[in-house]
């Protein structure tokens, strides 16, 4: 198993949480900003990423959301 220190933990947390971000821009915003029609099935899988990624962004960290 992976052991990190508290330092290499918060940045993980952080570079998870940022990776949320990214996903949920590429997924959603990005789909009103495109040519074609809105794909709600995308923007619902951005959505579900995002919050996935956030809660997985605060487990390294300790359970706490201040990483």
């Amino acid at each position: 198993m992976l052991r990190l220190d508290q330092a290499r933990r918060n940045a993980l947390s952080e570079t998870l949480r940022d990776l949320a971000n990214l996903v949920v821009g590429a997924l959603t915003v990005g789909q009103f900003v495109g040519e074609q029609p809105p794909s709600v099935r995308l923007i619902l899988f951005g959505a579900f990423s995002w919050v996935f990624l956030v809660a997985w962004g605060i487990f390294p960290a300790g359970g706490r959301g201040d990483g």
